[in-house]
């Protein structure tokens, strides 16, 4: 096997063990299963949420589903919780005057799809989260609490076990979270790609 066509396949299979879960976590650290709850405070109206719960998997074989959520100040609504270890849920803010222009619950969920619906911000959590290794058991529960929406997204603070506020300095995607699957399958196919070319080239 030529060099760059070796090279090729270790990128390849990289690439799919991170997207198996087979890169361990940070040392001290562990994955651990995280479930949400969201609580509404008590000077944020105006809104209709939704949920998008989007399955786990390799790019093209995720699903998103929708759905409404009721959120009030005293009791914590229970966010859904997707199949597979890199799923994610998106509570998503939607304006009522935008709400009010979809007759059904399912038109909005289709443009909110579609990203055709003005004003909207969201934020995302994920099926799979990094705590330290003294926290006891592989599964938390976390409450984020709506304190504010501004044209720069929904505030929330964040409480529960192994809960950690992050630093600015550091990047919310950790290695095995979606995002960086996405990059890290992207780079190997990139550098399979660039190498098949130059082995074409060198023939």
């Amino acid at each position: 096997m030529r060099p760059f066509a070796a090279l090729a396949v270790v990128a390849i299979v990289a690439g799919f063990a991170a997207a198996d879960g087979l890169v361990p976590p940070p040392k001290g650290k562990k994955f651990v299963s995280a479930s949400y709850e969201v609580l509404l405070g008590k000077d944020v109206k105006g809104y209709v949420f939704v949920t998008a719960a989007t399955t786990g998997g390799r790019p093209g074989s995720q699903r998103t589903t929708y759905g409404k959520v009721e959120l009030d100040e005293k009791k914590a609504a229970a966010m859904p919780s997707p199949s597979g270890r890199f799923g994610t849920t998106t509570l998503i803010a939607v304006p009522e005057d935008a709400a009010k222009e979809y007759k059904t619950d399912q038109e909005l969920f289709d443009a909110l799809k579609d990203k055709k619906v003005k004003g909207v911000q969201s934020v995302r959590m994920l099926k799979q989260e990094t705590v330290d290794e003294k926290v006891k058991g592989d599964k938390v529960t976390w409450t984020h609490t709506v304190t504010g929406i501004d044209d720069k997204g929904i505030k929330t603070t964040v409480s529960g076990d192994g809960y950690e506020e992050p630093k600015k300095e550091e990047k919310k995607l950790a290695l095995a979270e979606p995002g960086y699957l996405v990059g890290g399958l992207a780079a190997a196919l990139a550098v399979t790609f660039g190498g098949l070319w130059l082995v074409r080239r060198r023939k």
